[in-house]
Order: structure tokens, then sequence, then C-alpha cells
């Protein structure tokens, strides 16, 4: 019983030490999420600001419907573009100033946990109880996959920089006279598949060379 004691006070300060770094995360995150919303309505008529904030929870509350068939980055922006489409959100625009990439941001980071963590969680769990990786509706990797990192960079581009670029752009940046490759790539031709091609353009979309 006394060394059942000691032990059990010997634990006392870790468990302690341990609740007190979770709130202090907890609060930092708080304060983190707060300052998110500050900044967006930052410089905004407080109806818009108040609309679009109102829209970005509808978003969010989309986004939750898909967190087990988001568990990419990849995935999480093609659900961000449905969400889109399905709230009729124009990104950039005088009713909804926000960037698409702001409002991505938003939905899948902001909470505690975020949505972000839980869709992580919700493949992992998923995975763990089928023994393989968790089935999307659209397979990563896919032609869907594909267009949206696509649609997503032309879209980055044009917010940081004001520059609307093209699909064409993109391939003559990787080298390409044509387009034939990249169109392969993007439908990811299974009877021409072509790893040099597929390296190029990966290439393109994560170093973003249209940003420098």
């Amino acid at each position: 019983m006394k060394e059942d004691k000691r032990a059990k006070k010997a634990t006392q300060p870790n468990r302690k030490a341990g609740a007190d770094l979770e709130q202090r995360r907890r609060h930092q995150k708080w304060v983190a999420d707060l300052q998110a919303s500050y900044d967006r309505r930052l410089g905004v008529p407080i109806g818009v600001a108040q609309y679009q904030e109102k829209l970005i929870r509808d978003a969010r509350t989309y986004a939750t419907s898909y967190l087990l068939e988001a568990p990419s980055q990849v995935a999480q922006l093609r659900v961000t573009r449905l969400a889109l489409t399905e709230l009729g959100i124009t990104p950039n625009s005088e009713k909804f100033p926000l960037s698409f990439e702001a409002l991505h941001k938003a939905i899948w980071t902001e909470g505690d946990p975020s949505l972000e963590e839980l869709a992580n969680k919700a493949g992992g769990t998923q995975s763990a109880d089928t023994g393989a990786r968790p089935k999307l509706s659209v397979k990563e990797g896919s032609e869907a996959d594909r267009r949206a990192a696509v649609d997503a960079y032309i879209d980055e581009v044009f917010n940081r920089t004001g520059k609307r670029i093209t699909r064409t752009d993109i391939w003559k940046k990787a080298g390409y006279k044509s387009r034939t490759e990249f169109e392969r790539w993007e439908r990811n031709d299974p009877n021409r598949p072509n790893k040099a091609a597929h390296e190029n353009f990966t290439r393109i979309l994560s170093e973003k060379p249209h940003l420098k």
C-alpha cells in the first residue's frame, strides 16, 4: 500500500504538467483561430464580413460529411471545391472577398480539433479496421485528383500574383512544346503511363515556379 501511494504521489506532478501543457495548447489554438477570424474581417464591411463568416461555417459543415474521403491534401482541396459549388461561393468577389486559399485554410485548419486532424484520424482508423488504405470515391492520383491539384495551383497563382495562368503555361514551364503529355498525365491515361512526365508536372505543382 505504501509503495502504491508513493508511486501515485510521484506521478501526480507529471500528470499536472501534462494537463497544463494541454490547456496551454488549447488556449494558443483558440487565440490563433480568433486572430484569423479578426484578420478576415479587417477592412471588410460588417454585413459582408458576417455573411462571409456564415459561409465559412456552412462550408466547414459541408466538409465534415466528407472526412472519410479526405485523408490527403489533394482530397481536401477537392472537397473545398465541392463546397464552393454547393454553396455558390465565389472567392475574391464583392460578396465574398476572401481568396480560395484562405477559405480552404479556414475550413480545414481552424477549430480544435481541426477538420484536417479529424480527417487524418478518420482515415487512419479506417485503415486500421480494414488493414488497407481508406478507399476514396476518387482514388488519389486519379484524373479528378490531378485536375483538382492543377486547378488549386492556378487559383493560388492568381490569388498571390493577380495573374491568371492556364494549363498551357504549366506544360510549357515543364519544358514541353505541346499539350499532349500534359493531357495524358492529367487524365492519368492507363495506356500511356509516363514516369518522366509525372515527375515533371508534379515538380511544377510542388515548386510553384509561377510564384517566383
